[in-house]
């Protein structure tokens, strides 16, 4: 379905994901993750740091900051000297190009650039784009897709206004509209899920601080037993007797107590899925009316 065998078609993606899929062809490469000084690559990433400054053009590889100081930003925050940081990334960056980050945001606003296809997307339309193909891009997982969702559709619905024609496949996350408000968020289910959040968060803290407090007291248990058995060991008489009968007791208390641990931490496991399916319900659902409730 994605047409990289089409040559007619220029295909851009997205940081190492979309490099490394087999057989996807690229003839762009935005590597937007690495542009904040404190929003720098993982340490792992020189093998893929030296590979894209060894990519030769007509291929690109688009930034938002010169390309040299975000290096040196990876390199200061992971302990890379300068001469360290030459032997991991080798090449010459040949196909570096920095984009209009300003020119972008003055034009169409700082607020939609929530995602890397933000950025790709605004940038084909200044460059009069006529067709806008979007594959394997939903947005669709986590509470940050929530912005960086609003932003991709922003931009598809800009493109379309400008009369060009988009391409995605069947049942892609950002073909959902979400409704307008009231149906959005003022609505029953809503209320429903945000009171039912609300519920579950507050009993499964209440569960949490009552599975910390059985492990804390079997824990003083197992301390107390050792000591015990300690006195066992290295006393005699009533002492050695009254030191084993409670050393007794405190095992079967502490037996009792492991019963209990693994009931209580089944029981937080449960409330914590159901406040994970109320949150996914709320966020995939509620804000497109889709519930039916």
């Amino acid at each position: 379905m994605t047409p990289f065998d089409d040559p007619s078609w220029e295909v851009w993606t997205i940081g190492p994901g979309g490099r490394d899929i087999p057989g996807h062809r690229w003839d762009r490469l935005y590597e937007i993750h690495g542009a904040g000084r404190n929003h720098t690559w993982t340490a792992e990433f020189s093998e893929y740091l030296d590979f894209l400054s060894k990519v030769e053009p007509p291929k690109q590889v688009i930034t938002l900051r010169p390309i040299e100081e975000m290096l040196k930003d990876w390199a200061n925050q992971h302990g890379h000297t300068e001469e360290k940081l030459k032997t991991l990334v080798t090449g010459q960056w040949k196909a570096k190009v920095l984009l209009d980050r300003h020119g972008l945001t003055e034009k169409h606003g700082k607020m939609w650039m929530a995602s890397s296809f933000s950025w790709a997307m605004a940038q084909a339309l200044e460059e009069g784009v006529t067709d806008l193909g979007i594959y394997g891009v939903d947005l669709e997982t986590g509470e940050e897709y929530v912005s960086q969702f609003a932003g991709a559709r922003h931009f598809i619905d800009v493109a379309k206004l400008f009369g060009v024609k988009i391409h995605m496949p069947p049942f892609c996350g950002l073909l959902r509209d979400p409704n307008p408000y009231p149906d959005r968020w003022e609505t029953y289910e809503a209320r429903w899920f945000q009171n039912r959040i609300t519920m579950l968060t507050n009993l499964a803290g209440q569960k949490q601080a009552e599975l910390d407090d059985i492990r804390a007291n079997i824990h003083r248990r197992e301390g107390a037993v050792r000591t015990l058995d300690d006195i066992v060991k290295n006393y005699n008489g009533k002492v050695q007797k009254e030191a084993s009968e409670a050393s007794t007791q405190l095992k079967i208390e502490n037996d009792k107590a492991v019963v209990e641990l693994q009931r209580c931490a089944a029981d937080l496991s449960h409330m914590n899925g159901q406040l994970g399916m109320a949150k996914l319900y709320m966020e995939q659902f509620v804000y497109t009316g889709m519930t039916g409730i």
